[in-house]
């Protein structure tokens, strides 16, 4: 089912962690212009209505300092914050999984959960991978030895987290309805912000609707659009994203078999243009100044090596784990990456196929073959 309604809570979700991880929707307009300088007019045209989005929710009454704590980027010692983290943030260890917003009462399932089940995502989040696959694999009986207030603070404690960061999980280990209130408090105000500016995003959800007016087209949407796959996937449901506009997001409850996808309204548009002009000397020129940069050089050739999931590829080039998703997301675009779902990782390696059309075209480009 491809729904045409965005999620409000979720759009509100990803408004402030974009905020607190200091995206700027201005600089990524103007990186877009420089790579599809062609497209400049129609980019404007659709970016008119994000700033508008992103303005109206910015005016939304929230607790400022409250919401700083719960999206704010968990930093180690040394570190700034913009740019390192272990677990992301704090809202993201309370929700779990995006996908928890689809549920008539999202806040509820959160407060539902027995605390040792944050704990356990708190020791996921500061001890790294070795206890995050403990939690992803469902060997929660390897973390028992965080089931206790007193084992989770020595946890905290001994970690090399920063002081703020450190005084924050403490605060949430020892008092988490507090900021499950804040939580919601935050997203319900943003949520009723993003509401009440239909009239704002309505056109976006236009161009979402004619990208997939096909019925049944949710399984050709996770193989050749997000180059997706995992086996326990029975049912498939997609909601467009205004304020996650470039990027998508996917979830498979090992369960029921649901796969929740959560994708921006432009996702398809940009990923046909890079396409289009892939046998261009544009796009090898594009594709070429993505692989330039030496920390997305980095993390392509750490898949190249081996495939790997997100927090695994932050271990290895040392950048937090939101940033490697960004990063992720952009070069999923270009087609130059598969993904398939193992437990609740998604796990990236090279599509062979597009990076050696990629190799032929440039070939063709030194040798003086193009017209």
């Amino acid at each position: 089912m491809i729904y045409r309604e965005p999620i409000p809570l979720l759009e509100a979700f990803h408004f402030f962690r974009a905020q607190k991880f200091g995206f700027s929707l201005k600089d990524y307009l103007d990186n877009l212009i420089k790579r599809h300088p062609t497209h400049e007019k129609e980019f404007d045209e659709y970016f008119v209505h994000l700033f508008a989005v992103y303005e109206a929710l910015a005016g939304a009454t929230v607790d400022d300092e409250m919401t700083d704590v719960l999206f704010g980027p968990l930093s180690t010692k040394g570190r700034r914050a913009s740019n390192r983290g272990r677990g992301d943030c704090i809202a993201e260890l309370l929700i779990e999984e995006v996908s928890v917003f689809c549920r008539e009462d999202p806040f509820a399932v959160i407060r539902g959960r027995p605390e040792n089940v944050l704990w356990q995502r708190i020791a996921a989040a500061v001890c790294g991978d070795a206890e995050e696959d403990k939690l992803d694999n469902g060997d929660a009986e390897d973390l028992g030895c965080y089931n206790t207030v007193e084992s989770v603070l020595r946890m905290i404690n001994g970690s090399k987290l920063s002081r703020r960061s450190k005084l924050d999980l403490i605060d949430l280990t020892l008092t988490r309805d507090k900021y499950i209130d804040a939580f919601e408090a935050a997203l319900t105000s943003a949520a009723r912000t993003f509401s009440e500016n239909r009239a704002l995003w309505l056109p976006l959800i236009s161009v979402f609707a004619d990208s997939y007016s096909n019925e049944g087209g949710e399984e050709n949407i996770l193989d050749e659009l997000l180059h997706f796959s995992d086996e326990r996937v029975k049912d498939i449901v997609i909601y467009p994203s205004v304020v996650s506009f470039s990027s998508y997001y996917i979830d498979v409850d090992a369960e029921s078999g649901l796969c929740s996808v959560d994708l921006g309204v432009l996702y398809r548009h940009f990923v046909e243009i890079s396409r289009q002009q892939f046998n261009s000397a544009a796009e090898v020129s594009r594709i070429m100044s993505y692989l330039g940069d030496q920390t997305k050089f980095n993390i392509f050739s750490e898949i190249a090596k081996k495939p790997a999931y997100g927090r695994e590829l932050a271990k290895r080039v040392g950048l937090a784990p939101c940033t490697v998703s960004q990063y992720l997301t952009s070069l999923n675009g270009t087609g130059l990456l598969d993904s398939h779902a193992v437990g609740k990782k998604i796990i990236y390696s090279v599509n062979r196929q597009r990076v050696d059309s990629f190799i032929a075209e440039l070939q063709k480009i030194l040798h003086g073959e193009t017209e």
